[in-house]
């Protein structure tokens, strides 16, 4: 196997655009691909209005298919597909959470990467998004998938500190009602069947993909603040789940 991807999903603000920052620290800069699924949106006016909101956080407002066929291109040809572009607001959080890193925690996760050879692979396609999951035909597409997570109160607290004071085309964003109306509603719908009980704030004794049918790992705590803990253990969850590949 010379092409690996990975998916990273999660509900808003659970850590993954800081985790992609951290990958663009640590995977070979000639051979990792980042295709980030928010690009691949249907126009405002066609997405489906929910409480009153244009709902920016449904299945129906994503072009999935478009998704699919840009990770295919992505394995087959180990280059970016043609036309892809991430946003300049996008770009800029990336290269923010890059400028927070800390240099003694990166020297700490580059160190737990190393038993993993990643120059045996000829690319390294690098996925994040809301809704990654809830499909099978997206689910197979990939080798590893990672679950982050925040409780609900932590992923609003997170959020409404992202979105304090910033200006957006979208000013439902910001509020409290959109979040719970439709940003948290969908997470929980996309999600449960991942969780005992469809509870996706379970606490969970075991975070491997093989204590699960759907080979997802999925972060087994709600509780942490602390968003370096989240990447602790999706930087040793990714090394785990390689190392059962190679």
């Amino acid at each position: 196997m010379d092409v690996l991807t990975i998916a990273i999903s999660g509900c808003s603000c659970a850590g993954k655009t800081t985790f992609v920052a951290l990958l663009k620290n640590l995977l070979p800069s000639e051979t990792a691909i980042f295709l980030h699924a928010d690009m691949f949106g249907v126009p405002l006016s066609q997405m489906p209005i929910f409480e009153g909101f244009r709902d920016c956080d449904s299945r129906s407002s994503y072009r999935f298919e478009d998704i699919r066929a840009a990770i295919d291109y992505a394995k087959v040809h180990r280059r970016y597909p043609p036309q892809y572009q991430a946003s300049e607001a996008l770009d800029g959080d990336i290269a923010k959470y890059k400028s927070n890193i800390l240099p003694g925690f990166l020297d700490e996760v580059k160190a737990n990467m190393q038993c993993i050879r990643w120059e045996k692979y000829k690319a390294i396609v690098v996925v994040d998004g809301l809704l990654l999951l809830h499909d099978e035909s997206l689910r197979a597409r990939f080798d590893v998938m990672l679950l982050l997570r925040a409780s609900r109160a932590e992923a609003w607290r997170r959020r409404s500190l992202r979105y304090n004071g910033a200006e957006h085309e979208r000013e439902f964003w910001q509020t409290e009602t959109y979040f719970k109306s439709c940003v948290w509603r969908n997470y929980e719908k996309e999600h449960c069947f991942l969780f005992p009980d469809g509870n996706v704030e379970a606490e969970l004794i075991s975070s491997s993909a093989s204590s699960n049918e759907f080979h997802v790992a999925v972060q087994p705590s709600t509780c942490t603040a602390v968003l370096e803990d989240v990447q602790r253990w999706a930087i040793g969850t990714l090394v785990q789940e390689c190392k059962g590949l190679q």
